[in-house]
């Protein structure tokens, strides 16, 4: 048995459902629209998702929580960074219409 995680049945099973199910929503989008997991987690289908957008090139929105920090090269290359408490109505309206507007540009 080997020590390497990338030979194992479950990370091949992962990687097989991603390029199945992933990859095509992905690159049949138009954009690419992620929320921001909290500052240090370390969220592996956030970090494959934003890769696989990136390399194909996809123009992307990041949604954050008020106040949350993201990583500096992550909102360098993001298209739009929107900021809303979507915990409550008025939040997600707010998020809802800096959407919109960005899609409209």
């Amino acid at each position: 048995m080997s020590n390497d995680p990338f030979e194992s049945d479950d990370w091949r099973r992962y990687a097989e459902d991603f390029r199945k199910l992933v990859l095509p929503k992905i690159s049949g989008s138009a954009h690419f629209l992620v929320i921001a997991p909290e500052r240090g987690a370390t969220d592996i289908q956030f970090m494959l998702q934003i890769g696989a957008a990136v390399v194909l090139d996809k123009p992307f929105v990041v949604f954050t929580a008020p106040g949350q920090a993201l990583p500096p090269r992550l909102a360098r290359i993001a298209d739009k960074i929107i900021e809303a408490d979507t915990t409550t109505e008025e939040g997600k309206q707010a998020a809802a219409r800096a959407l919109e507007e960005y899609l409209r540009q």
